[in-house]
């Protein structure tokens, strides 16, 4: 245990590694873009930009009216969006990571010679999109949750477990012109202090939660869909239930569970809003447990599993909203499930 947990340390450091970390290519381009522009002609009356957009970007990627490539497009054309007529030429700009080369490929045939992009440009944007890429971003979340934990030998006792602040790093790096990627990420969570139901009206402090992964993706492409694996560390206490019961004592154990992950993400549309989601389940592979009692009858330490749905929406300028239901059903020395919800923000650097 001690061995694997330096190993992802060390990971985690190497990645400066969210509670869940992005898919980057999916769902957004770096900082510093450039940007293709060229002529294209509405094919309908009343098509939407963004339905122009997605002829000419990745499947998954999420475009908002913010990105600086609908500004630019629409500064460039003077006309009303909302109302777009047959035949009439935008002229349209696309950031090169966003850029699907091959649907781009099939529509430069079609353009005059006089409106194709030059081969030499072509080359060069072909070879930024096969570059090797590593992207990372930070992020803040707020979460509201219910911790239960049962012994009928001892006690049972629950508590809202709430955390104003998470705070964390999340990279994933890219290899060049592959359908996989490593992704990881780091995060810290601020527990407030807890009421312990039917033993206490005095209020306990829970020290803070600390945890990480680290995955490893692949991109199918049809369906668009990216399937991962890993493994998560996570480091949190639980109440010493037989203190509790034989002395009357509130103590706290720590545990440190390291599980094995598969999951699957992909971008979904939402009444017109492109949303990227996660779906992973978790399975502990091994647990360590620091007791506080001194001669506690029951050394165990806790197993099982988890559940997690991740929700993310870019925002605009870098900035995205996040959101996360965590669920975990444990068993050893006592049974545990705690159900968690959180919701926040982050910036891609």
């Amino acid at each position: 245990m001690k061995i694997i947990k330096v190993i992802l340390i060390t990971l985690f450091c190497f990645f400066t590694v969210s509670a869940e970390p992005i898919d980057f290519k999916e769902v957004v381009s770096s900082k510093n873009v450039d940007f293709i522009k060229f002529p294209y002609q509405i094919a309908f009356d009343g098509e939407r930009l963004s339905e122009i957009y997605k002829k000419f970007i990745i499947d998954e990627a999420v475009v908002s009216i913010n990105h600086e490539m609908v500004k630019r497009t629409m500064k460039a054309n003077q006309i009303d969006f909302s109302k777009l007529h047959k035949d009439t030429i935008l002229q349209l700009y696309i950031s090169v990571d966003l850029l699907d080369y091959n649907k781009f490929t099939v529509y430069q045939h079609q353009l005059n010679k006089t409106e194709q992009i030059s081969q030499n440009s072509m080359n060069r944007i072909k070879e930024k999109l096969e570059q090797n890429t590593f992207r990372s971003s930070v992020f803040y979340m707020a979460s509201y949750g219910k911790f239960s934990q049962a012994n009928p030998s001892y006690a049972d006792v629950s508590f809202l477990q709430n955390s104003p602040v998470s705070l964390g790093l999340s990279s994933a790096y890219y290899p060049k012109d592959s359908s996989y990627n490593i992704s990881g990420s780091l995060y810290y969570s601020y527990l407030t202090t807890a009421e312990i139901d039917n033993y206490t009206s005095d209020e306990v402090k829970v020290d803070p939660e600390i945890g990480g992964n680290i995955y490893f993706s692949y991109r199918l492409q049809s369906p668009a869909i990216s399937l991962y694996a890993g493994f998560d560390f996570e480091k949190f206490n639980t109440f010493n239930l037989e203190n509790l019961q034989k002395n009357d004592l509130v103590t706290f154990d720590t545990n440190e569970v390291l599980y094995l992950t598969v999951g699957a993400s992909r971008s979904i549309e939402v009444l017109g809003h492109r949303i990227f989601t996660k779906l992973s389940y978790s399975q502990s592979l091994s647990s360590q447990r620091s007791i506080s009692l001194a001669n506690a009858e029951n050394t165990q330490s806790f197993t099982g599993s988890k559940i997690l749905l991740y929700l993310f929406k870019n925002v605009g300028n870098n900035f995205f909203a996040h959101s996360l239901i965590k669920y975990h059903w444990m068993s050893g020395p006592s049974d545990i499930t705690t159900l968690r919800v959180g919701l926040g923000f982050g910036y891609i650097l």
